[in-house]
């Protein structure tokens, strides 16, 4: 599937502000089912130096810097893509211990995903992750879409442009959250039943019927003869070509798309976003227009 991106961010300030160096993930991951043909990237205004970063999960990060005040920051990006991942399943479990839970990995890949693994769970994420186990007779992969179906079925999603993820133990008290939310709370019932996880941030189009556009999160996990294989409990389905990563960590912050401060903190700001996901696919409506953000 062909994906063409643009991706409007845009920050005000009341008053004009110091910007600290500015991180930006925003170039799509390429992979073995993920091509990126073109990407273009362009600020305002104009940094004093920019920098390209390889980080340690893998994704691509541009620092810029910024040498006088600023009252407005504008962030856009245009990125051409190819998918190609028709079956998310088109792998077998390797490792015999992993393919029931709790999974154990080999001690050296163990080692490696230590950052994926460790974090303490509260008690309701414990109890929903243990049901669930016993019901599937503690499959891997049953356990996966059971726990990726149960999110979706019990969970209004709702959309909150700004903040970090709930706590996966207040996302299911509410019962509602946003897709980060979601994300978190399957990544902690993974991890306490010992399956590596890590957090996403990228583009999708499972509902083309939706004109508005949001960017969204979805999780990974890894499986022995799979590799990192992604879950969407926002939809309840396992990811494929209609998905484009961006930027993936066991930390969600440093997943995080756009990253920086501003001084004086106490400078009231304001974000607008516009984001345009056009495919090969034919909708039955007029794709959108991404409008000029306003002077």
């Amino acid at each position: 599937m062909r994906f063409e991106i643009s991706h409007f961010t845009e920050y005000r300030y009341a008053d004009p502000v110091k910007l600290s160096p500015q991180c930006l993930r925003l170039r799509p991951r390429e992979d073995g089912t993920l091509r990126l043909l073109d990407f273009r990237l362009n600020l305002e205004p104009r940094p004093t130096q920019v920098s390209l970063q390889s980080e340690p999960d893998g994704n691509v990060a541009l620092i810029a810097w910024f040498g006088e005040p600023v009252q407005r920051l504008r962030v856009h990006t245009q990125s051409v893509v190819e998918t190609s991942r028709e079956n998310p399943f088109d792998y077998i479990i390797t490792e015999p211990l992993a393919r029931r839970l709790p999974m154990q990995y080999a001690p050296e890949m163990r080692r490696v995903l230590a950052p994926a693994l460790e974090e303490p769970v509260g008690p309701t994420v414990q109890e929903l992750a243990e049901r669930l186990a016993a019901q599937v007779d503690f499959d891997t992969l049953q356990f996966l879409n059971a726990l990726n179906k149960h999110l979706f079925d019990n969970t209004r999603v709702v959309v909150r442009q700004t903040g970090g993820p709930l706590d996966p133990e207040e996302h299911l008290a509410l019962g509602e959250g946003a897709c980060r939310d979601l994300t978190v709370t399957f990544m902690a019932a993974c991890r306490h039943m010992g399956i590596a996880a890590r957090f996403v941030s990228g583009y999708q189009m499972t509902d083309p019927e939706t004109q508005e556009r949001h960017m969204h999160a979805w999780a990974e996990v890894f499986i022995p003869g799979g590799g990192w294989r992604g879950f969407d409990p926002t939809h309840g389905i396992a990811v494929d070509k209609h998905f484009v990563p961006v930027a993936a960590s066991p930390n969600p912050l440093l997943a995080t798309p756009i990253l920086g401060a501003y001084t004086p903190a106490s400078v009231e700001s304001h974000l607008s976003v516009l984001l345009d996901v056009r495919t090969a696919c034919i909708y039955p409506f007029a794709r959108p227009e991404v409008p000029d953000l306003p002077a």
